[in-house]
């Protein structure tokens, strides 16, 4: 899409090197219980490792924890019952994951992961796999799949101390960064409102330059007479 030297050469390193995180094995699942008794809230972290930041160093290098390093399991039917048909429930138990992990594959290892983490979140709803009636995984190799990215991170840019953002303003006119990687940050939230505060400059800078095109028309209108 661009000519080598278009882009200036301090934007792109930055958007070469940006620093992204890792990636989640997810489960989504339907019940015919509901699980709210033996959730404390919508959004549950199980945390089970104290030393964060090993975690992490593993994770990037490949090393995948199962979820023996902690897992997530969200609620959304106590919410939004629509989430599921009526007597059902929706849940999803996901954890942090390596894009690319070393020794297997997630072509693999998919129902193995999935189901270790069943297995974990079972330990707080009690006979868990008993009562699951429709299941779907998502492994980063799905995610990479949907979103079209060569490598998938779950939050975006990871937030690193003294690192600059990337800015939407590329240099080059009529191209914009925007998305997880970009200006705005990770999440749902920050995106959308990262990507409305962008298409308001792409239209401010439209209406300006229809502006400025209507009054030199009319300066060489006048200038013709």
């Amino acid at each position: 899409m661009l000519t080598p030297g278009e882009l200036d050469e301090g934007y792109l390193e930055n958007v070469e090197n940006l620093p992204l995180m890792e990636s989640v094995v997810m489960v989504q699942l339907g019940l015919d219980i509901d699980p709210a008794p033996d959730l404390d809230s919508g959004v549950n972290y199980f945390y089970r490792t104290y030393d964060i930041s090993d975690s992490v160093g593993r994770l990037k290098e490949g090393s995948y924890h199962e979820g023996e390093d902690g897992f997530l399991i969200c609620n959304p039917s106590l919410y939004s019952p629509q989430s599921a048909p009526p007597g059902h429930y929706a849940i999803t138990i996901y954890t942090v994951a390596p894009d690319t992990p070393t020794g297997f594959t997630w072509a693999d290892a998919r129902e193995a992961m999935a189901d270790r983490l069943l297995d974990l979140a079972g330990k707080r709803i009690p006979d868990l796999k008993d009562h699951i009636v429709k299941m779907e995984i998502l492994t980063p190799a799905d995610f990479r799949r949907i979103t079209g990215l060569a490598h998938h991170a779950f939050g975006g840019c990871a937030p690193v101390m003294g690192k600059p953002t990337t800015p939407n303003r590329t240099g080059v006119e009529g191209l914009w960064f925007a998305g997880a990687q970009g200006e705005s940050g990770a999440g749902i939230n920050n995106v959308m409102e990262g990507a409305l505060r962008v298409a308001r400059m792409i239209r401010a800078e439209a209406r300006d330059s229809s502006a400025l095109s209507g009054r030199n028309a009319n300066r060489q209108w006048r200038l013709s007479i």
